[in-house]
Formats: structure tokens, sequence, C-alpha cells
């Protein structure tokens, strides 16, 4: 926990550990991968990352339409080419950022439209950010 809270933090333990391991040779032979900093799975997001991710359109009529958009399936629908855009953001990048970039881009009239962002059917708050996403939904 007190990695996911402390910026950086993660990257300098392990940056610590591996000066550490890397002057006693010895010591290093017993140690598991992690406790030599070395990076096995990485579960921890920083706000300086990168996240790569896929929008789609999901018509609001078509229940179908938005029941097909799961990540899980190997095989994509009918016509979603043409619907699907793929973003990279900075991590801490908000729903409403996002939001706001997709009205923007698409010239979307917000007074009579509203732009909502879903994952497998269930709408993001506004406040969430990338990384909040990411751990919540476990990607």
């Amino acid at each position: 926990i007190v990695y996911k809270l402390v910026p950086g933090l993660f990257q300098k333990e392990m940056e610590r550990r591996q000066h550490f391991y890397a002057s006693r040779p010895g010591q290093a032979a017993t140690a598991t991968p992690e406790q030599r900093g070395e990076d096995t799975e990485r579960i921890i997001f920083s706000p300086e990352d990168v996240i790569s991710f896929s929008l789609e359109y999901a018509d609001v009529t078509d229940t179908d339409s938005i029941s097909s958009k799961s990540s899980d399936s190997n095989e994509p629908p009918p016509n979603s080419a043409s619907t699907r855009r793929y973003l990279q953001c900075p991590a801490v990048v908000n729903i409403s950022h996002l939001k706001k970039f997709l009205s923007k881009k698409f010239d979307v009239d917000s007074s009579q439209f509203a732009i909502d962002i879903l994952y497998k059917k269930v709408p993001l708050p506004d406040y969430y950010t990338l990384m909040d996403i990411a751990y919540i939904y476990n990607w």
C-alpha cells in the first residue's frame, strides 16, 4: 500500500536493492528476484506511466452493442474497426479529461448529448484516473 501512496518509492527501492546486491554477489545468489530488486511482476503503477487503451462507440439504443464490447473476447464484433480508437495517455488522466477530449474531437454538442465512458457496461465516474481504473479492474 505504501508503494501506491508514495510516488516513485517502488522504483527507488528496487534501485537500492540492485545496488546493494551488486556489491554483494554472495548474498545475491541466495536472494529471491524481488529481494535483488528485479522487476518480476509489476503491479505498481506510477503517475509517470503511460497507459494504452482503446475506446469504442456504443449506441445506447443497441444493448447488444454495449454487451459485446468486452475486451475478454478474442473475436472482434462486426464493424468494430471503424469505431475503435486507440490512445496512449499518462496514468493520471481522468475520465472527465477523456470526455472533454472526445467532445472536442468529434464536435459533440454537450447541451444536446452526454458522453459516458463505460468499462464492461459499468459507467466510470469522472474523477477516476486511468491508474485508478487499472487498479480497480485489474487490466
